[in-house]
């Protein structure tokens, strides 16, 4: 029971999954609950149909027996009866709501995973038809949101199979057995109807057929429908590898005359370019002030020397 019950705890982490865009549509939570609610009435009432269809095969059993139509066997007394189909029914009712958990549970994954492939289809949509309504904040909480949603998939996923695998395992290895030991009855009794209690085994043999058949097909629609998903899981990835593709080649970026474009390694390179030809400059014109002075400290000592001997002459 423990298990199970972890189970049903996982199993209500689903349901901000199930709610995707709260903000969007406040009418989604009252829809999707109104289809739990029939899902539930539906599990129940075919539940106790297939219940009463197991209670139905012991009363055509015992009007066979009271009608004196089969005589009695005389080591089984009332109270043997009562005991022996207390312990029929009650553990095939008991395995009955356990497979019907594994079925809503069931039924629970595959409505998240269907939410969370329209979510993605969504989004995938809305950015091909308008580029410029991306925003990087809000893509990568998106992403984010998606890599929660698929690993909580995945990790209820394998605590299903954890707790129901050799569960169903037997399920449905005893109903397919049984499905077909009543399916031989009826090909065994087809040729010999003739008396009053051979229909009423007919009747007891067909209600054990749709009983089984119907835990062998339709309970098993959630797990078909879980793996049916696949398909489904590719044709969203290509979409996203798609849009992946897309988002590289196609970036927003403002140019200047179709000539260059305004990116980080464009400005800095052109002012590594400013400043490497300033310093360039700057080379150049010291040279040339070095160059001047030089000639200019040559010229002055013969100018000194001059006014040096006319001053000498004059005195």
């Amino acid at each position: 029971m423990f298990p199970v019950q972890s189970t049903l705890l996982k199993a209500t982490g689903f349901m901000p999954l199930r709610f995707p865009n709260l903000g969007d549509d406040s009418r989604r939570p009252k829809k999707l609950g109104l289809q739990w609610k029939i899902l539930q009435a539906i599990v129940s009432v075919v539940g106790l149909i297939l219940c009463v269809g197991q209670v139905f095969q012991i009363l055509i059993s015992l009007v066979v027996l009271m009608s004196g139509l089969v005589a009695p066997d005389p080591s089984t007394t009332g109270a043997k009866n009562k005991v022996m189909w207390t312990l029929e029914m009650v553990p095939s009712v008991s395995s009955n709501q356990v497979y019907l958990c594994s079925t809503l549970f069931a039924k629970c994954l595959l409505n998240t995973t269907q939410s969370f492939l329209e979510d993605i289809q969504r989004f995938t949509e809305q950015v091909k038809a308008d580029m410029g309504s991306i925003n990087p904040a809000m893509l990568e909480d998106t992403l984010s949101r998606w890599r929660r949603a698929h690993m909580l998939m995945l990790h209820f996923c394998s605590k299903l199979n954890e707790v129901f695998s050799w569960i169903l395992f037997c399920v449905y290895c005893l109903d397919f057995v049984t499905l077909v030991g009543f399916m031989s009855r009826i090909a065994s009794h087809i040729t010999v109807v003739s008396d009053t209690v051979s229909i009423l085994e007919m009747i007891r043999d067909f209600v054990g057929v749709l009983t089984f058949s119907s835990y062998c097909t339709v309970f098993a629609l959630p797990f078909i429908q879980v793996h049916e998903q696949t398909p489904y899981y590719r044709e969203i990835t290509q979409e996203l590898v798609e849009l992946t593709e897309s988002i590289r080649v196609r970036v927003c970026v403002i140019d200047g005359a179709e000539l260059f474009e305004y990116t980080r390694g464009f400005v800095i390179g052109t002012f590594s370019l400013a400043v490497s030809m300033t310093v360039l400059i700057k080379e150049i014109m010291g040279k040339e002030e070095e160059d001047k002075k030089s000639q200019g400290s040559s010229a002055v000592p013969n100018c000194t020397c001059g006014v040096t001997s006319y001053r000498y002459e004059f005195n």
